[in-house]
């Protein structure tokens, strides 16, 4: 399965890049954003990532939706961005 985007949903991960663009949790760096983008634009079959790397995206995603909810920051495709890496 590869990633699909359509234009809103890349302009939303195009604003989600430039919101987390330096982030650090426990030191380590908030990248599940530039995968999804690199995974899109190389047209990276999902199948070949293995499950871990999944669930540490998975994960890294959740903690991040979350963060912005805390902001009362609403994401339009949050659960679909979760949906690839579940």
């Amino acid at each position: 399965m590869k990633i699909v985007m359509n234009k809103e949903m890349k302009e939303e991960l195009d604003d989600l890049l430039d919101i987390f663009d330096g982030c650090f949790v426990n030191n380590e760096e908030v990248k599940c954003f530039k995968l999804i983008k690199k995974i899109s634009d190389e047209g990276i079959d999902l199948e070949s990532i293995s499950k871990e790397a999944k669930g540490a995206v998975y994960k890294q995603l959740r903690e991040s939706f979350n963060w912005l909810k805390e902001f009362n920051v609403k994401s339009n495709y949050s659960e679909k961005f979760l949906s690839y890496f579940n």
